[in-house]
């Protein structure tokens, strides 16, 4: 399922939070079928869609280029129609944001 416009990402190869490849679990996420290793990396990634969304008043993203890990968080950045936005994440075990904040 995928929209007018699709939301991309850096990480090509497998999941779309953090690129790892031994999973096949699959979510749709602003109107596109994602796929992701585990249901915990889709409600991440949900979680940060929406967090950006809220705090820039964008109706969607155009892209996000995530760099980092799970244990160290990720430097973000989110663009949408040449606008961008700089942020630090990072989750809880459960996919939940533990800290989010501009950079």
């Amino acid at each position: 399922m995928k929209g007018g416009n699709s939301l991309e990402t850096n990480n090509k190869r497998g999941c779309s939070l953090c690129d790892a490849t031994w999973g096949e679990y699959w979510s749709v996420v602003e109107n596109e079928n994602r796929r992701f290793c585990c249901s915990t990396c889709a409600f991440a990634f949900r979680n940060m869609v929406d967090e950006v969304k809220k705090r820039t008043g964008w109706p969607t993203i155009d892209r996000i280029e995530i760099n980092g890990s799970n244990t160290t968080g990720r430097r973000c950045l989110a663009t949408f129609r040449g606008g961008d936005f700089r942020f630090y994440v990072k989750f809880k075990d459960d996919g939940r944001i533990h800290d989010f904040h501009s950079l």
